[in-house]
């Protein structure tokens, strides 16, 4: 999440849970890869290849969205700022005389 936020200067809610349903799903890899391991079980072994392969497929999305949520997001020039926050300060002190 904070390389997307660096990367990218922010993570939509959209993204987040793309994220977060790659974690569970990687995690279920782990864990059926451990399953795997212990048992001997050839099926674990496909259904945590399946699963941390659907986790990776996650993450390269969840950058892809968050790569073009980044180039919509409009961008406000120093400038710009300045200006807005004078005003907001402007009315600010008008509204509280």
């Amino acid at each position: 999440m904070a390389e997307l936020q660096a990367a990218h200067g922010g993570v939509s809610h959209g993204v987040g849970a793309i994220i977060n349903a790659a974690a569970w799903l990687h995690a279920g890899g782990e864990f059926a890869a451990e399953q795997a391991a212990a048992t001997g079980n050839v099926e674990l072994f496909k259904t945590a290849a399946s699963l941390t392969g659907q986790a990776r497929q996650h993450e390269l999305t969840a950058w892809e969205l968050c790569s073009r949520e980044a180039v919509a997001r409009p961008v406000e020039s120093p400038r710009e700022r300045i200006m807005r926050e004078a005003a907001q300060l402007r009315e600010a002190e008008g509204a509280s005389e």
